[in-house]
């Protein structure tokens, strides 16, 4: 009978890990992909790379590719009536044949369209990293909570199981479940803000250009994202 009561302790703490109180974090998914669509680092480099290619068309429509050239040359030259002034004026331009402009033109319109298709690649990989890594940091940070509460009624089982084990209610085995059971939930909280960290520093790696973001998060850890 006793051993069936301290049976009950480890499930009690299995029990709490699935009724915690999720918390999110101040910046809402939102606001996120709002700054991520705007300052993402990947996508201001497409977009300017896209007025880049504008600029090149705005070149090859120009009617000529080259400036006119004119020559001007004046020098005296002896005559048998006295001396004179030559002046030699020339005038030199080039025109393009065979619907070279055109081509130019839409070679132009062409690298447009293939640089607005790498904008839109662009943001939507930049949308899905922050997606993701602000997802998973929210996710992070409700299962060390978690984690942590499972540990408190851990911590107090033992408490309680050391009473009544002093009062001669149960066996030492009872006691030593307990204690098994506290441990547990204490690694599975360290290695949870261990992850944490890491994911942290890969949501610091996606946003690195954004405006920091303030996270509703426990001073004692580095807010993040567990891996799964």
């Amino acid at each position: 009978m006793k051993l069936r009561q301290c049976a009950a302790v480890p499930v009690l703490v299995c029990l709490l890990q699935s009724t915690a109180v999720a918390q999110s974090v101040s910046l809402s998914l939102e606001e996120a992909l709002a700054r991520a669509r705007e300052q993402a680092p990947a996508v201001l480099i497409a977009r300017a790379r896209i007025e880049e290619a504008r600029g090149r068309l705005a070149g090859a429509r120009v009617r000529f590719r080259e400036n006119p050239t004119i020559d001007v040359g004046t020098g005296p030259r002896s005559t048998e009536v006295g001396t004179l002034t030559d002046l030699d004026i020339g005038f030199i331009q080039s025109f393009e044949t065979g619907g070279q402009r055109a081509a130019r033109i839409a070679g132009a319109e062409a690298g447009i369209a293939r640089e607005t298709a790498t904008a839109a690649e662009a943001r939507r990989a930049a949308l899905r990293s922050v997606a993701l890594a602000y997802l998973r940091t929210q996710y992070a940070q409700d299962r060390i909570e978690l984690l942590r509460d499972a540990e408190s009624v851990a911590a107090e089982v033992v408490t309680v199981a050391d009473r009544r084990y002093n009062a001669g209610d149960i066996a030492v085995l009872d006691v030593n479940i307990a204690k098994i059971a506290r441990a547990r939930a204490r690694a599975a909280r360290f290695a949870a803000e261990g992850s944490g960290r890491w994911s942290r520093e890969n949501f610091s790696a996606c946003s690195a250009s954004l405006q920091e973001p303030t996270w509703s998060l426990p001073a004692a850890w580095v807010c993040g994202v567990g891996r799964t």
